[in-house]
């Protein structure tokens, strides 16, 4: 398969409702990562407006979670722009505009999660290319990760110890929140579909995108009204960025990564350190199992955000602030 053209393929402009935050930065640059499968997926990267001869404070790399995409993260990387950072992200296979696992786009797919492990080393490597071509290549490299992507991404801290200084996580998914009675039957039921060939199946209570049904989804995401209507927005406006619910295989694979992650030995080797900021009012990922996951970490600090939600990068100001201020207060400064 031959390199997809980003100008003919990729739609560009926004949806008119967005206020200018949410749209693209000056200076974006769209790109695509060739994985270990010639799958490809797309990622983009932006470098800080600076005086010649001045370089920037560091670089981050977003991991972003479950069915988002690059553009909902275009507020998040305009401001660490704007403070004089280079940011780059890429969108997991089967989001965005990367390779989709089935011929249905919707279904939030996986074919395990040490795939996407493998995928984000593929995109560091490009990264490496990219700053070395912009000599940036001696800069401190900080790890901004949310939800599912902070559970594929503390996989490669634990496979590649050296390519951080520091790692952030947003809510990570180190644990999904279900009940006693749900975490005993997942793995078992998930296992069932998988051998009469059904994995690829929605999971109950799931299904296509709709915006009646994304609306209600936002409400336990954020608490910010302008914010939490983004992801739909974009869904609106462009259905190849579009994506739907769960499918039996994706809560198999997201379990057992689960499971490898919150091995004490696993978590004893991972080295980097971490910041990992938890929402008060979270019913996404499991605050407890963070914790318990943190508590296994050599060099790990948690900070609880008041009255946040599941998507602190998304949340009001006072939230959102707080965090980013976290952030760029350990990433760095370390």
């Amino acid at each position: 398969m031959g390199k997809p053209d980003t100008k003919n393929i990729i739609k560009a402009g926004a949806p008119p409702e967005l206020k200018p935050q949410f749209t693209q930065p000056d200076g974006w640059h769209w790109d695509w990562v060739k994985n270990d499968q010639d799958q490809y997926l797309r990622c983009g990267w932006t470098m800080p407006d600076l005086p010649e001869g001045q370089t920037p404070k560091g670089f981050v790399v977003i991991a972003p979670g479950l069915s988002e995409f690059c553009e909902k993260y275009f507020e998040i990387i305009r401001d660490l722009k704007q403070d004089g950072y280079a940011v780059a992200i890429m969108e997991w296979r089967g989001h965005g505009y990367s390779h989709r696992h089935i011929e249905d786009r919707q279904r939030r797919h996986s074919d395990g999660f040490e795939n996407d492990v493998a995928d984000f080393h593929c995109f560091i490597k490009k990264l490496k290319t990219i700053r070395k071509n912009n000599g940036l290549d001696k800069i401190k490299t900080a790890l901004l990760a949310h939800s599912m992507g902070g559970n594929i991404s503390l996989r490669y801290l634990h496979d590649k110890p050296n390519h951080f200084d520091s790692a952030t996580f947003s809510s990570p998914m180190f644990g999904i929140k279900l009940s006693a009675p749900q975490r005993s039957v997942l793995k078992p039921v998930c296992s069932v579909f998988n051998r009469m060939g059904k994995g690829d199946w929605y999971a109950p209570g799931q299904g296509k995108w709709t915006p009646i049904k994304y609306a209600i989804t936002q409400l336990s995401l954020s608490s910010d009204k302008e914010r939490r209507k983004t992801q739909g927005l974009w869904f609106e406006w462009n259905e190849d960025l579009v994506a739907g619910g769960v499918t039996y295989d994706w809560l198999m694979e997201a379990q057992k990564s689960c499971d490898i992650i919150q091995n004490p030995d696993f978590l004893a080797n991972i080295k980097t350190p971490c910041m990992i900021g938890i929402a008060e009012d979270e019913v996404i990922v499991d605050n407890k199992d963070i914790l318990k996951t943190a508590t296994g970490l050599p060099n790990a600090q948690v900070i609880e955000y008041p009255k946040a939600r599941h998507e602190l990068m998304m949340e009001k100001d006072a939230i959102r602030n707080a965090f980013l201020t976290d952030f760029k207060s350990f990433a760095f400064k370390l």
